[in-house]
């Protein structure tokens, strides 16, 4: 038998044989019906909360196909946990905050989706990995949907971002950083010494993967390398004589440019040159056992050694470099 503080709101199955449930407090109940044995797990270890006003759980929902518990709470915290199976316990992932209490909770179906709603509005979240970059000694890792922190490690400063880009993507060079959301890549310019950032341009470009590398930002739409300035003006486009399937993954190593297609097609550009210059072109696809495609590829400081990360059937990461 399982009990809280208060009538129990919500209950559901989690865990095989393990019963989860929610009774207007702060904390989420658990019933081992195979051990015969309970836990708890309380709002406060996970999260601030508001001595004058609480959160309560107001309800749970679990993903079983990725083994996520979902709770929501009156003042609008979603909070996610997955189960670690050394420790045995319950690791917080993320949490999300919305405006008002959250009455309402589903996953998505298959989507990476997560629906929540407060009465009066339904808000649809997506899973993001959240992305980060290190570019001499200069690092840059996403917090939020629309938020970077930036760090030079030669020196103290950090520099933290807040911008109205959804960010799905970002990259940097010692003194610029770009960020992108699908539709335009956003760039501004870094000073460490004051501690701030300025917005200097953009463009439209709905590429999935960018670089920087000096005063040049780098991308590939519609089967050509295009270049642009920092401040975003287009000064070159280059055709790569490929048909792009799936999207290019783009990385810089010294200054070698590896552009990897998702057909196993890979190209490796010298950018030290006024013009980048192509100077290998190849197909891995009949080398990989059970090939799907090339997850991204990278090269060595002096581009003699390409590495490529590959997928191989049901889309599962080769375990071979």
């Amino acid at each position: 038998m399982i009990s809280g503080d208060g009538p129990v709101s919500n209950m559901i199955w989690t865990l095989p044989g393990v019963l989860a449930t929610c009774s207007q407090e702060p904390a989420i109940r658990f019933w081992d019906t195979i051990e015969n044995d309970n836990y708890s797990l309380l709002l406060k270890d996970y999260c601030q909360m508001d001595d004058n006003e609480m959160d309560i759980v107001c309800s749970i929902k679990y993903d079983a196909n990725n083994g996520l518990l979902l709770a929501v709470t009156n003042k609008g915290k979603s909070l996610i946990w997955s189960r670690n199976e050394e420790t045995s316990q319950w690791d917080l992932n993320t949490f999300i905050i919305a405006k008002g209490p959250v009455s309402c909770i589903s996953w998505g179906s298959g989507k990476h989706l997560l629906a929540t709603c407060n009465g009066t509005s339904v808000n649809i979240h997506k899973e993001h990995a959240v992305s980060s970059h290190y570019c001499e000694e200069v690092s840059a890792v996403q917090l939020t949907v629309n938020s970077v922190v930036v760090q030079s490690h030669s020196s103290p400063a950090l520099i933290r971002m807040s911008t109205d880009v959804m960010i799905s993507g970002l990259t940097l060079s010692p003194d610029h950083i770009a960020l992108w959301d699908g539709a335009k890549v956003y760039l501004y310019s870094l000073a460490f010494n004051k501690g701030n950032y300025n917005f200097i341009g953009c463009f439209n470009s709905s590429a999935r993967s960018v670089v920087l590398y000096e005063t040049n930002v780098y991308t590939v739409q519609d089967g050509e390398l295009c270049i642009h300035s920092v401040v975003g003006v287009l000064k070159n486009k280059l055709s790569l004589d490929i048909n792009e399937v799936g999207g290019a993954n783009l990385r810089v190593s010294g200054h070698h440019l590896v552009i990897s297609f998702a057909d196993g097609n890979f190209k490796v550009f010298d950018l030290k040159r006024r013009e980048p210059k192509l100077i290998c072109t190849k197909s891995v696809s009949q080398y990989i056992h059970h090939f799907v495609n090339v997850v991204s590829g990278q090269a060595n400081s002096n581009g003699t050694l390409i590495g490529l990360i590959a997928n191989k059937v049901k889309f599962s990461h080769d375990h071979v470099l």
